[in-house]
């Protein structure tokens, strides 16, 4: 299995890439990009969704595909062009239903005939390893592994208004970029009070 990878810079080139050219696809394409939490792959890929001139379809793997594929949504979803698959690596949450479409482009005997599916993962999230993504991964996906230079580290964490020397402190005391992002997002519910003694 080979994983390709890419920077942040790199990441947007290829999304806008596909997009510009799914209409004219004459072959499915299956892309998987996974990197760390906070770094801006769903609201990039979102906001480039949102600046084309045709619709999408966007899941998230903590809800089963049956749940949102059913009655009048199954026809939502069939004549997209482009199907987002959002936190790909949550395998314990993956559904017979996902697993069922990525194979076959199949769900509950109704064939989609999308151009582009893109699915996204944060290779931070518990216990999870490469080897972990089940096999239709490995077989159907182009997998990129997104790792941004010190200048796009600088300008992620900028947008994000996150504190350099303490996104570093938090990551030397053994916090994963995940735990320092959901940390960052609580200090704005809860206050500066929860950086106290950091």
């Amino acid at each position: 299995m080979k994983i390709i990878n890419i920077s942040f810079t790199n990441y947007q080139n290829i999304i806008n890439q596909f997009l510009k050219n799914v209409q004219s696809m004459e072959d499915v394409i299956n892309v998987m990009f996974l990197g760390e939490p906070g770094i801006g792959k769903t609201t990039f890929l979102l906001t480039a969704l949102n600046n084309i001139d045709y619709s999408y379809y966007s899941l998230s793997l903590l809800t089963t595909v049956r749940e949102y594929v059913n009655g009048k949504e199954v026809i939502l979803i069939e004549d997209k062009p482009v199907i987002v698959f959002d936190e790909a690596t949550r395998i314990r949450e993956l559904s017979d239903d996902y697993l069922q479409f990525l194979q076959n482009r199949k769900i509950s005997n109704v064939s989609f005939q999308n151009k582009l599916v893109i699915a996204l993962g944060n290779e931070e999230d518990t216990n999870f390893t490469i080897e972990d993504l089940p096999k239709v991964y490995l077989e159907r996906f182009t997998i990129f592994r997104i790792k941004p230079t010190m200048n796009e580290k600088e300008q992620i964490l900028k947008n994000l208004n996150i504190p350099s020397e303490f996104y570093e402190k938090l990551l030397k005391e053994g916090l994963s970029p995940r735990e320092i992002h959901n940390f960052w997002k609580l200090r704005k519910i809860f206050g500066d009070s929860m950086l106290k003694g950091l």
